[in-house]
């Protein structure tokens, strides 16, 4: 399945690029990643994540003008996605972009089954248990990464950027809210409401076939039972995919 980031190497926020990516049958769009200001600021501040930075020296994106009301251009990108029956995930953008990002999707007709929230579990684009339910409500789905669950048992790594990377079991990405606290919240929204993708493929970190395997097995262990993994890693990313 192809797909578009709108980072700078594509214009940033750019309604022609949704559109061409479109005609060529992407069925993914991506809001800002690498350029989102909010990525920006917070890897920044990390001394391990150096080569995920964005390097392209265009000025950080954000959805929000200074008055923090959504951008008139992210409405011509969500009419050309929506054209092209692509879904949306709200990519590396702040937790309040996000929440202003799927009211304005909303408001605007956007299908809410066909928009993901990206690392929901992610300590920066975390968003909390109160805000997920309410996603969960509007019929938003939240992504659960097979990397989170691997990392916590220190068999993966969102700093392993090379194959020889050390992992010492700290990274800028492990936070508080801990896998009980992932787990806690899939349940909490409904296991309709989550869909697993691994965010993997870096060097250093497991393939990604084989990480989802294990990462599997590891659920299990945790109480999920085989149709709760097939709810989230099968149906959820058809359905949000429009298969």
């Amino acid at each position: 399945m192809g797909g578009v980031a709108l980072n700078a190497a594509v214009g940033g926020l750019n309604p022609s690029a949704v559109r061409m990516a479109g005609q060529f049958g992407a069925r993914m769009l991506w809001m800002p990643t690498t350029s989102a200001a909010n990525h920006v600021k917070y890897l920044n501040a990390s001394a391990t994540m150096t080569a995920l930075r964005s390097d392209s020296g265009d000025t950080p994106l954000t959805i929000l003008d200074d008055d923090g009301t959504v951008l008139p251009v992210v409405g011509d990108i969500l009419a050309e996605a929506k054209a092209a029956n692509m879904g949306l995930a709200t990519g590396h953008l702040s937790p309040d972009e996000t929440i202003r990002l799927v009211e304005y999707a909303h408001e605007g007709g956007y299908p809410m089954n066909r928009i993901v929230v990206t690392h929901g579990d992610m300590p920066f684009t975390y968003v909390d248990d109160d805000v997920q339910t309410y996603f969960a409500e509007l019929g938003v789905l939240v992504e659960r990464l097979y990397m989170l669950v691997l990392s916590f048992h220190h068999e993966a790594s969102p700093d392993a950027l090379e194959p020889d990377t050390p992992y010492t079991g700290e990274s800028f990405y492990m936070s508080d809210t801990g896998l009980e606290g992932m787990f806690r919240r899939i349940r909490d929204m409904g296991i309709g409401h989550s869909m697993f993708s691994s965010d993997l493929g870096q060097a250093g970190n497991p393939l990604p076939i084989e990480a989802m395997g294990r990462a599997c097995e590891l659920l299990r262990q945790a109480g999920f039972t085989d149709d709760e993994l097939h709810t989230m890693a099968v149906e959820s990313p058809s359905t949000f995919l429009g298969l």
